[in-house]
């Protein structure tokens, strides 16, 4: 599986790059801008990613706008929902309302856990088996 990790935070980008290891490769973005750049062009190359993670709090484009634009370039490509599974600080429940609209798969309070991952691809039905580690 490929993974693609969204979050200004590096102590989180590794944390959530090693929780995935055993399923497959993750591609890291700091910012949302970037982060659309990259989705957008594993759409175009058709190898979507399998699933997205994504903060909220960013600089820049935030995980609201990031969640929105992503969704509306699997609609111009006329491709199904990636799950993005929402992973952050916040615990407000207009914005978690906000991402669930927006259409996230799942919505995860920091600190998160190699269970909480887990049970958040389990539940967007991933079938998760363990991989031959990628190169990094």
């Amino acid at each position: 599986m490929r993974f693609l990790i969204v979050d200004d935070d590096l102590a989180t980008r590794k944390l959530l790059m090693e929780y995935l290891r055993p399923y497959g490769c993750a591609d890291f973005s700091d910012n949302g801008q970037f982060a659309i750049e990259l989705f957008t062009a594993d759409l175009e190359d058709d190898c979507p990613y399998d699933a997205v993670f994504l903060d909220i709090v960013m600089p820049g484009m935030d995980g609201c706008e990031t969640q929105r634009a992503m969704r509306a370039i699997e609609k111009q490509h006329g491709k199904g929902e990636t799950p993005i599974i929402i992973i952050t600080s916040l615990d407000l429940p207009n914005t978690k309302d906000t991402c669930y609209l927006n259409g996230c798969s799942d919505y995860l309070i920091k600190p998160v856990t190699r269970t909480h991952i887990q049970e958040s691809l389990e539940k967007a039905e991933l079938a998760l088996r363990v991989v031959t580690p990628c190169a990094t």
